[in-house]
């Protein structure tokens, strides 16, 4: 998996882009990571986006449990998140991560456009 992410603190946001094959393991890693520098200070909202022609993996079984760990994490630092997955295989995925979440700030959208619309941001740039 390849990222690269952008922090936009004006409109407190910070955008993730994921390309490749991703494992759920690699993007909550990624998150963490994230999550411990400087610029992450102050973000409220999270756009995480799979590319094209990327593709999720994962088995439910490490879906459920990642989702776990993350709704641990939210309930300490509350987080509007959106994910863009274009194709179906991962679109249902994270589908299925933030009804195993059931946290009612998080959900999932084909096209980026979407995303910032629920979100409340302009498109940002990345």
């Amino acid at each position: 998996m390849a990222y690269s992410y952008v922090v936009n603190n004006s409109q407190e946001l910070i955008v993730l882009s994921c390309s490749g094959d991703v494992e759920f393991a690699e993007l909550n890693n990624g998150l963490g990571l994230l999550s411990r520098q400087p610029e992450f200070n102050g973000v409220k909202k999270v756009l995480t986006e799979l590319a094209g022609d990327s593709f999720l993996r994962a088995s439910s079984t490490e879906i459920e449990r990642h989702a776990r760990k993350i709704s641990a994490v939210l309930k300490k630092n509350p987080l509007q998140i959106a994910f863009v997955a274009q194709n179906d295989l991962s679109y249902g995925l994270f589908r299925m991560f933030a009804a195993y979440i059931e946290y009612e700030k998080i959900n999932v959208f084909r096209t980026k456009q979407e995303a910032c619309d629920w979100l409340q941001v302009l498109e940002p740039v990345g």
